[in-house]
């Protein structure tokens, strides 16, 4: 069983990959806010929590010193004054009071992590100053009664060193558990670096391929169509490939190559017509020649023995005999020769255009000397084409130009000029011009615009022209004002592509 193509609109695809990059940066934006959570919160727990306990306990022992010290002033000045001065007792209770209350804050902290741990330590520093504020209250009364101060025992030395060494104890536990939380917190957002490097890494990846897989299952695709179209516009009937494709791009593509179906279909049924068109047009013109030749021969002879014996009448209508025999003459060997160029084979070469040119001058001698034409060129170049066709071509143009001119004598000039891989011809004149209407018209067979009798011809000689010049890979446009002249342009190929001078 073959599997077929997943139809999902080229919209849902755009969709899909755009939505999955998204869902990447938003998953990149929640870790991100994760990560700056947690290391607010640390942030947070230091300045609220951690460093005020090290501030406390900082202060703790700072104040136990300031005690000791105001009580040992406070004893010395039992020398000038028996019951000691009052005054020297107020940085005492001062930090007394401040020891007591650094307590009572560190007690509202030990619920902290930090401190739960320290619970027994501060309970015990706690108990050892309140031995020591018992000492040094006992000390106090002593000397407020007038007795002189006691010496300090071993036992109060040692148990004043106790507590400070154990307020030291608590700070050195908080500020090592501050440097922990500090290393932590570093390492995280290190930790948090480095992953949300990763996860833009991974976006970028992902979007990446999003771009990779847009690229190949639609850019490219549409790529291909467009080259196809460009082709199928220039005439090459190409099937765009893409048909077993599910989406707008297969729709489109099978609709394309309906058409180019289509258009094949209508180009070859074409074709065929017009080569059976040009097959009765040939057989036609050439069965027609050896009647024609009796008509022409039978009513020439007749002007030759009765005109001027019969009435004027007669030699009137004699007149009208030939004159008509000779322009179907003219007419059935155009028609041959536009069917001629359509039937032969191209004989493609390198043609040397001046060489040509002088051969269509040369046939045209009698009728540039009829009307004393100045027919001039610019250095010609070599061109890919049929020589013969191409000596046509030149004759017809210029045989136009001598025709459709009222001056006195009339003016042709041809010259050429590389564009690309072409050379850009031009015949310019100074006849009487065109309409801009008929820029067109005028390249079709048959097409007249002037009155037999003020232009002879057949209106066939300028649509042989543009077939000449599209069968040997050109084309054929003119520019026109009227009363002014007319310039016909074609282009021919260079030869093997290359732009080669004569």
């Amino acid at each position: 069983m073959k599997l077929r193509p997943v139809s999902l609109p080229l919209f849902v695809r755009i969709a899909a990959g755009y939505g999955l990059i998204l869902l990447v940066m938003l998953g990149i934006a929640a870790l991100t806010l994760v990560r700056l959570h947690d290391t607010a919160a640390v942030a947070e727990h230091l300045s609220r929590e951690a460093v005020p306990e090290l501030q406390l306990s900082d202060d703790l022992r700072v104040q136990i010193l300031n005690e000791q010290i105001a009580l040992a002033r406070f004893e010395g000045s039992v020398d000038t004054m028996p019951r000691g001065s009052e005054d020297l007792l107020q940085p005492y209770f001062r930090a007394h009071d401040q020891i007591f209350g650094d307590l009572a804050a560190l007690a509202q902290f030990e619920n902290d992590a930090s401190i739960s741990a320290l619970a027994p330590t501060i309970s015990l520093l706690r108990t050892q100053i309140q031995a020591v504020e018992t000492e040094s209250s006992q000390e106090i009364a002593t000397i407020r009664s007038g007795l002189p101060p006691g010496a300090e025992s071993a036992a109060e030395i040692v148990l004043v060193d106790t507590v400070r060494e154990t307020a030291a104890d608590i700070g050195d536990e908080i500020g090592l558990h501050i440097r922990i939380t500090v290393a932590d917190a570093q390492k995280s957002a290190s930790d948090s670096t480095r992953l949300v490097i990763m996860a833009s890494f991974i976006g970028l990846g992902v979007a990446l391929a999003v771009a990779i897989a847009v690229t190949i299952g639609i850019s490219t695709p549409l790529r291909r169509l467009r080259a196809s179209a460009d082709r199928i516009a220039a005439g090459e009937m190409v099937e765009p490939g893409f048909t077993d494709r599910r989406d707008e791009i297969g729709s489109l593509s099978r609709a394309m190559t309906t058409m180019v179906r289509s258009l094949t279909k209508q180009s070859d049924e074409l074709k065929r017509s017009n080569a059976d068109l040009e097959q009765f047009a040939y057989v036609a013109s050439h069965d027609l020649q050896e009647p024609l030749r009796m008509v022409s021969g039978f009513t020439g002879l007749l002007k030759r023995r009765y005109s001027g014996k019969l009435d004027a009448d007669a030699d009137e209508y004699i007149d009208f005999a030939v004159g008509g025999a000779n322009r179907m003459q003219s007419l059935i060997n155009d028609l041959l020769s536009f069917s001629r160029v359509g039937r032969e084979e191209l004989a493609a070469k390198p043609v040397n255009t001046q060489i040509a040119l002088d051969q269509a001058l040369a046939n045209l001698q009698s009728a540039i000397e009829e009307r004393s034409a100045l027919v001039s060129s610019s250095q010609l170049p070599t061109v890919w084409a049929d020589h013969g066709m191409l000596v046509r071509l030149f004759q017809n143009l210029i045989s136009n130009a001598l025709k459709f001119c009222k001056a006195e004598r009339p003016i042709v000039r041809i010259q050429a000029e590389a564009r690309g891989g072409d050379w850009v011809f031009s015949v310019a004149d100074n006849g009487i011009g065109i309409e801009p209407q008929y820029k067109d018209r005028i390249f079709l067979i048959f097409q007249r615009l002037h009155k037999q009798s003020e232009y002879p011809g057949t209106g066939i000689g300028l649509a042989v022209c543009k077939r000449i010049v599209e069968r040997n890979g050109g084309r054929i446009w003119l520019e026109s004002e009227p009363g002014k002249g007319t310039t016909f342009f074609f282009t021919l190929p260079a030869t093997g592509g290359q732009q080669i001078a004569a």
